[in-house]
């Protein structure tokens, strides 16, 4: 979970400045992670991603824009 990794790293410092121990960084990483897996949130997320279709774009045969044709 990037996001949660990032904004975690991000607020490190402030954390540590606060007093705070590292231990809470990682305690409340650990409870936002479980609290999206529990919400379902990314359900089929990962999958939809991995097995998304390859699209393909078709441009019509011998069109040529001025531009191209100018340098041909």
């Amino acid at each position: 979970m990037s996001i949660i990794e990032d904004v975690i790293e991000s607020v490190r410092e402030l954390i540590l400045d606060e007093g705070l121990e590292d231990r809470v960084l990682d305690d409340l990483k650990q409870l936002w992670e479980s609290k999206v897996t529990q919400s379902k949130a990314l359900e089929g997320f990962r999958s939809s991603v991995v097995a998304s279709p390859k699209f393909v774009l078709q441009l019509p045969a011998n069109k040529l824009s001025e531009q191209e044709r100018k340098a041909r």
